[in-house]
């Protein structure tokens, strides 16, 4: 009794060689290149989690910061840590050094954890280099 193959793509019934995949060569490329988008986008699945708790830290640096109209630039909290004001410090878009101070940012808000145990939350007017 023979065994009937079908196409690893469509499924069609391959006729032919017994070791046959796929009925013809775009089955075989679609094939293919689904394999390699899956393999590709796999390690990618943690993207919108990230993408979440990176906005979620800007809404709370946002709520918490400064006013970007007015002309300070930064606020001072000397209670606490950045984590209790619900922020995961974790995740940011950019870093920026300045003297002794690593800034973390999420987009144009940052935070700054200070020696006295106290941080600052600044506004970034315009691009830093």
């Amino acid at each position: 009794m023979e065994t009937v193959n079908h196409c690893a793509h469509c499924g069609k019934q391959l006729y032919g060689r017994s070791d046959k995949r796929f009925c013809n060569d775009t089955c075989r490329n679609t094939f293919n290149r689904a394999q390699r988008q899956r393999a590709h986008t796999a390690g990618y699945d943690s993207f919108p989690e990230i993408f979440r708790i990176i906005r979620k830290n800007y809404e709370i640096l946002k709520k918490h910061g400064p006013d970007p109209s007015l002309k300070y630039e930064s606020s001072f909290f000397q209670h606490g840590t950045i984590e209790e004001i619900g922020i995961d410090s974790r995740f940011f878009t950019s870093i920026w050094q300045e003297n002794d101070m690593l800034w973390r940012f999420c987009f144009d808000y940052g935070w700054c954890p200070l020696e006295n145990e106290g941080w600052m939350i600044c506004y970034r007017h315009k691009q830093l280099p």
